[in-house]
Parts: structure tokens; C-alpha cells; sequence
């Protein structure tokens, strides 16, 4: 993985994840098995920039006068690194959908598979959080911090091989904003910027309607997918092989059908065509603007009529070969092939079928992902639907001799396999079928872990901390409707959470309490308050409700007799423990509470449709917290965003308006913890518990850096900086053939980031903006 990428930038992102259990399959046991890298290359492109576009619009020899790099910083990957091997992990169940845009594509795996496949304009450096480049290499921002250029790199290629160009940053961003994708706070977000313009085909300008201090980390961090899968442009500049003779025909209107296409293009667009001499191959401009009445054309009305294709007899026989099948007759589609029929030879066969909307988009790539920029790809023959995902190492990446990404994106292959039982994963990876183990349970950690294979250091066990945001876990309460549109009922629920009885006596002591909506960070409000179990304040607060009396079930009724009866749904049969301590606790006051378990795709549609009053949600944290996407007012309403309380509150909305706009950090810290106080005040949450570490278990194969995991980052840094150790690898086969064999046993926990920032200071601030 590009460590360039989003790996980090992902944390500006709108991210809700969900929990998965995470495994790694192989255990040293497939060595001989041979892993490939992926080729998919339809295209075959040199190096470097398209010939006529000059140096001062990011051709060749361009120079960043005037504009912002980064090219010195010190690279994260471990220069030990290896380029090898494979790695199998297991994830808990198959993700709803593998889009990185749109409904149900904020889970915490499709963005792990998103920063592989895609990459974005800049990032930020996974340490120092400066601004590095990556698809662009170079960019400025205006005085006023509303105007942003990137100087996309002319080397990028997409892995069909086709060039990256500015139409695909646009096509980018119109995916983001079109209604179709259904996902109502994206639209909003990027629809805070203009049409982004391309000033060539390496340089685009954005122009945000708004300040706001994260607009620049959102567009720099976007996602750039090709704009010929997913756009609404149908031939590209790419897609055109005879430029002369096209542009030629269309000047001069030599025949009825380029009349027709030179009417669609508009006036203050046809001067270029006009003003071209017709001596000279026509400029990225000018075949601009051929498309631009190329496509207005395909777009527009059916182009065939027997005027202008009467010296091209057999189009009409096209024509109704089309018509007779209904599965291939549209009208755009039509529309194109006539075109490449009227005009043989000026074109390449161009992949897009017809106008992607986003509804298109969204069935479409469902469970497939059109070509990226990054290291890897995803093809389809490798996606197994509910079953299995492998995700292979390109030999065609088009940045691969970086030395600035040496000992990153090691894997040759990873294959995640889906095992839905958390015990059964756990006894397979101990047998040596799985290469990784994300330890989520406490009980597990201390009673389990120090088998005979971790004594003998066949497998290593950590626990690692460093300076990951922490995200929210609780019971959070849909305050939409009855019960809990009553704060009373809200704070007896809370009172009625055993957090210390779970953390005592199911979690070991290995997690804390959490009593904010961003703990363990420096946006926590230290005066909150601290609430715990006390079935006693829980019973006072649900008489004033109306709760007073019980039934001879011994259940509480109210004045119309109805009993508080509340369904809990999960998915992972490893959390009932944990859920039946809870309805324990409420059915000692009279609360019933039924617990069912459902798939968890389907209890994920289910939330984001508010089809819920009680649901133990978790959510992955921000480093730079974003209350916008999870506590404004506008997004309690609609259904598919983050505020899955409902929560709205004025002076909330004042403080998001506010620090939107806010250049300093300090004043940022002290709006989020006033925002903290009020979310504590309104108890959207139950709230429950957080690690501040991450305990893993693996087979002894692996060379990782020091520090194991990345500053910010969690256990999909195993991805970005391990790689295959052949000597450990070896010495490990032998250690399984023979008992005696001791392997070295290191140390279990890692503080490394914690004396990094005694020698360091504290990080979590943005560099260069």
C-alpha cells in the first residue's frame, strides 16, 4: 500500500466503521505455493506527458515555481522491507458492497481496500502528518483559502493503463455530488465546491463556495476513479487516435453529420476550433472541444436520420441490428456506435457503454471496482461474494521504483476469507492455518494466549500502543421516537450500563470507561461528567416517566398498561455475553429486552434507515474530529448519514459553523470539548468502553519496523509496512517439524510511539496548510 495514499488521509474522511474480527490465513503452511502479481493492461502508454501540453500547464518540464511539494521527507516503510509472499486473513462476514462511493461504503474494510486500489492527489505523512504528494505533485492555495490547483503527476496510470488526467478528478467529483448514490451528507460535502476546472489535462483548479479549513484535506484526499467507467462523458481526449482528420471534418462541416456535431458545440468553445489552421496536429484544447460536441450529441437526440448518413448505406442496417435487440438499444449507446461507424479510424473503442449516473454507478459496481492508480488490484475473477476476496500486487504500478515508498505495500497477494464464528478463527489460527489474529477479546488475551506455540515464540503476541484516535462504542438511543425522545428515559438506560461489572469481570481490566464523545484525545472535555451504574437514580428518572407500577410478570407498565418491552439486535454471537449483562440489569427494574441476531449487512441498512430505539453501535475515531457529519442538525433527518441519535441542538450547529472556518488549532480543541460537554448533557449515547492499545497475535514469519504499527494508524498497518521474512519463515517450518526448537520470544508490549513523543512532542497537527 502506498503509504503516499489514504491511509492516513482517510481520517478526514467521513468515516463510520463497523467491528470486524480480523485473522490471517496461512501460517507458514502454503509457502510453495506460487504467488503472482495482477496485470490488467489494456492500454500501452509511455511514460510522461502528453507531448502538446506545455510546461506551464504541468507538461514535461515544469518546474513548481510558485508552488507547494514536498519531496525531502523521510520515508515511513522500513527499508528492510521485501517485495514477497502472500498473507490470508479472515474478516468476520463479506462486506455489503465493495463501492468506495455512495450507500454502505464507510465501513472500515471497503475503505482498507479503497486506499490499496485508489489513491488520492496528496496525503499527509503517516508520522509527521505534513502534506506529501501522490497523484499530484505539486499544488498552491489561494490568499482567501478558497482556491486550490494540483499539478497531477503525467506518469499516473490507471491499471488498464490508460492515463490520468484532470476529466478523471472531475468525473471524481461529480460521482460525489450526484443524488444517485444515496448518500446525503456526501452530496452535501462535495457539493460546497464549483465544477472543478481543468486548466489542461495536468492541472485542475477547485474553488470551495465556503471556507472551511477541511476543504482542502477532502479534495486532496478524494478518491480519483477513471472518469470513462464512471462518468457521464462518453469519449474522452484519450480516446481519440486521428486528430487532424476528425478535427478537419468538424471545422469545415464536410458532411451533414459533422454540421450536426459542430452545432453542438458552443460559441465561446468553437473560436478554438475556428482559429486552428489545420497545418499542425490540434491541441489537448482543440480536441476538447470536439468532444464537447461529441458528446452533447450522444447525449441529445438520435443522431440518425437518412440525410446525414446517406453516403453510409449500411448504418441503417446498424440502426435496426441495434433496434432488434432490446438489451443492447439505447440511445446513447446507439448514438456512439454511429459515430465510430461515421468516423472509422479517428477512435479508440472507448469501455463506457453508456452515461454512468450515480444510480448507474451504484448497481453497477456493487460488488466490483473499476480500475485504480494504486498498487493492487481487485479483479472480478478474484471476488468470491460471500465468501472470499484476494486482492493481488500490480507489476505494472506505474509509481513502483519511488524510493520514497521503499518497504511499503510488501504483499504480493492478500486473501480475506470470511469466517463468521470468532472461536472457530481463533482455534484455526492456533493450529497454524491463519497468519494474523486480531485479539478482540479480553478474556481471550489472558486466559488463551500464552499457549505452547507463543511460549516457544512460533508465535509472537503484542500489545501495541500508539497514539490511534479512539473511536465510540455504546448503546446509542434513536431519540427520533418514543421511548427515547424523553432525556429521562436516556438517562436511565445509562444508569442502568454496568461498565465496571463488564470491564471487572468479562474484559479483564484491559479497557477503560468512556466518558466522551472523543476520549483519550486532546478534544476530550476534562469537566464531564462521570456516569456510572446506579439502579437507583435509573428508577426515580423512569417514575417520572410514567414507569411507576409492575405487572404480575413483574414487568413495568404504565398508565394505558403497556409494558417497556425493547428489541436489541447484533450480529457477532461472541457479543451476547455482553448484551444479556445489560438485559440482566434492566429486567431487575421491570425493563423486558429481547436480544436477536440478524446478518450484519442487514443490521447495517437497518440503522442507517433509523429502523431501530436501541443498537450497540461502534465507530472508528477521527483525528481531526468532524461533528459535522455526525451531530449538525440537517443530518438527523434524512436516513444514510452518521447521526443515528437524531440529536439536533442550536448552539451545536453555532460551534460546527464556527469551527469550520477556525485556522487554529487551539481554538478548534476548545469548540470540540464545549461540543463534547453538550453531547454528554443530551446523553445521545450510552456510552461504554475503549482500549487505549491493540493487542495482536502472529505466526513468526514477518519482518515488520520497529514500531509495528503506524503512529495514527490500527492493525491495517500490517498491510502498508510488514512484509515476508524468508529466514524467519524457514526457521519457523523447521520449529513445526521439530518440538525442540525454540524461536525467540519478544517483547509483548510496544510503547514505541509513547517514547517517541517524550523525545518528539505530541503530534494530531496538521503541517503546511
Amino acid at each position: 500500500m502506498n503509504h503516499k495514499s489514504s491511509n492516513l488521509i482517510r481520517v478526514f474522511l467521513l468515516c463510520a466503521v463497523i467491528t470486524w474480527t480480523i485473522a490471517g490465513c496461512g501460517g507458514g503452511v502454503k509457502k510453495e505455493e506460487q504467488v503472482s502479481r495482477s496485470t490488467v493492461t489494456y492500454e500501452n502508454l509511455p511514460p510522461g506527458a502528453l507531448p502538446d501540453v506545455p510546461a506551464e500547464l504541468g507538461g514535461e518540464g515544469f518546474t513548481g515555481e510558485g508552488w507547494l511539494s514536498n519531496d525531502d521527507y523521510i520515508p515511513s516503510g522500513d527499508p528492510r522491507g521485501k517485495v514477497g509472499g502472500s498473507i490470508t486473513w479472515a474478516i468476520f462476514e463479506f462486506p455489503s458492497t465493495l463501492r468506495t462511493n455512495g450507500k454502505d461504503a464507510n465501513s472500515q474494510f471497503v475503505r482498507l481496500i479503497g486506499g490499496m486500489v485508489y489513491q488520492s492527489l496528496i496525503g499527509n505523512h503517516a508520522t509527521t502528518l505534513e502534506f506529501v504528494p501522490n497523484l499530484a505533485t505539486h499544488w498552491k492555495v489561494s490568499e482567501d483559502f478558497r482556491t486550490y490547483w494540483f499539478r497531477i503527476n503525467p506518469n499516473a496510470r490507471f491499471s488498464d493503463g490508460s492515463r490520468l488526467t484532470s476529466e478523471d478528478v472531475i468525473a471524481s467529483w461529480k460521482l460525489q455530488v450526484d443524488p444517485g448514490i444515496l448518500a446525503p451528507y456526501t452530496n452535501m460535502i462535495w457539493s460546497q465546491f464549483e465544477e472543478p476546472i481543468a486548466e489542461s489535462p495536468y492541472i485542475v483548479r477547485i474553488h470551495a463556495k465556503e471556507l472551511n479549513w477541511k476543504f482542502f484535506l477532502y479534495f486532496g484526499g478524494m478518491y480519483i476513479l477513471p472518469g470513462k467507467y464512471i462518468g457521464s462523458i462518453l469519449f474522452y481526449n484519450r480516446d481519440i487516435m486521428e486528430s487532424t482528420d476528425l478535427a478537419l471534418r468538424i471545422q469545415k462541416a464536410a458532411d451533414p453529420l459533422s454540421e450536426y456535431v459542430k452545432d453542438e458545440i458552443p460559441a465561446e468553445k468553437i473560436q478554438l476550433l475556428e482559429d486552428w489552421d489545420g497545418t499542425t496536429e490540434p491541441s489537448y484544447d482543440v480536441r476538447s472541444v470536439l468532444l464537447h460536441g461529441f458528446n452533447r450529441a450522444m447525449q441529445g437526440e438520435l443522431i440518425y436520420n437518412a440525410e446525414r448518413f446517406a453516403n453510409l448505406d449500411t448504418t441503417g442496417e446498424l440502426f435496426d441490428e441495434i433496434k432488434s435487440n432490446p438489451e443492447d438499444f439505447e440511445l446513447v449507446k446507439l448514438n456512439k456506435k454511429l459515430l465510430e461507424y461515421a468516423y472509422p479510424g479517428n477512435f479508440a473503442e472507448s469501455k463506457s457503454p453508456s452515461v454512468m449516473t450515480g444510480a448507474d454507478y451504484m448497481k453497477v459496481y456493487q460488488f466490483k471496482m473499476p480500475p485504480g492508480t494504486g498498487q493492487y488490484i481487485l479483479e472480478e475473477k478474484d471476488i468470491k461474494k460471500g465468501r472470499s476476496l484476494t486482492i493481488r500486487r500490480r507489476d505494472d504500478y506505474w509509481d513502483e521504483n519511488n524510493p520514497l515508498d521503499k518497504g511499503t505495500g510488501n504483499f504480493e497477494r492478500l486473501k480475506f476469507s470470511v469466517v463468521n464464528d470468532e472461536r472457530l478463527t481463533f482455534e484455526k489460527f492456533k493450529k497454524g492455518e491463519y497468519d494474523f489474529y486480531l485479539v478482540g477479546r479480553a478474556q481471550w488475551w489472558k486466559e488463551e494466549c500464552d499457549f505452547e506455540n507463543v511460549q516457544r515464540g512460533l508465535v509472537q503476541k503484542r500489545k501495541i500502543f500508539n497514539d490511534e484516535p479512539q473511536g465510540v462504542s455504546g448503546f446509542v438511543f434513536n431519540m427520533r421516537k418514543p421511548p427515547f425522545n424523553d432525556k429521562r428515559m436516556r438517562q436511565a438506560f445509562t444508569y442502568l450500563f454496568n461498565r465496571q461489572k463488564l470491564i471487572n469481570q468479562l474484559f479483564f481490566n484491559e479497557y477503560i470507561h468512556t466518558d466522551s464523545y472523543y476520549p483519550g484525545s486532546v478534544y476530550e472535555n476534562p469537566d464531564n461528567p462521570k456516569y456510572r451504574y446506579n439502579p437507583d437514580k435509573a428508577v426515580k428518572l423512569l417514575e417520572e416517566c410514567g414507569w411507576k407500577e409492575r405487572n404480575k410478570e413483574g414487568l413495568l407498565v404504565n398508565d394505558s398498561g403497556e409494558i417497556l418491552d425493547l428489541t436489541i439486535s447484533y450480529s457477532a454471537i461472541s457479543f451476547e455475553r455482553i448484551l444479556t449483562v445489560y438485559q440482566e440489569d434492566l429486567a431487575k427494574v421491570g425493563i423486558k429486552i429481547n436480544l436477536k441476531r440478524s446478518q450484519g449487512s442487514t443490521l447495517f441498512k437497518m440503522v442507517n434507515e433509523r429502523k431501530f430505539k436501541l443498537y450497540f453501535m461502534s465507530w472508528g475515531g477521527l483525528l481531526f474530529p468532524n461533528p459535522e457529519n455526525d451531530v449538525s442538525s440537517w443530518t438527523a433527518d434524512p436516513d444514510n448519514t452518521n447521526n443515528l441519535s437524531g440529536i439536533k441542538n442550536a448552539r451545536i450547529d453555532k460551534l460546527i459553523n464556527e469551527y469550520n472556518v477556525c485556522f487554529d488549532q487551539q481554538k478548534r480543541i476548545e469548540m470540540i470539548r464545549e461540543i463534547d460537554s453538550i453531547l454528554m448533557q443530551e446523553m445521545t449515547f450510552a456510552l461504554g468502553w475503549y482500549a487505549p492499545n491493540q493487542r495482536i497475535l502472529y505466526w513468526n514469519r514477518f519482518g515488520h519496523p520497529d514500531f509495528y504499527l503506524s503512529r495514527y494508524g490500527d492493525w491495517r498497518s500490517v498491510i502498508g509496512y510488514w512484509w515476508v521474512d524468508e529466514a524467519k519463515e524457514a526457521k519457523l517450518k523447521e520449529a513445526k517439524k521439530d518440538k525442540s526448537i525454540q524461536l525467540e520470544v519478544g517483547p509483548i508490549q510496544i510503547h514505541y510511539w509513547e517514547e517517541y513523543t517524550k523525545e518528539h512532542g505530541a503530534g494530531g497537527e496538521l503541517k503546511g496548510m
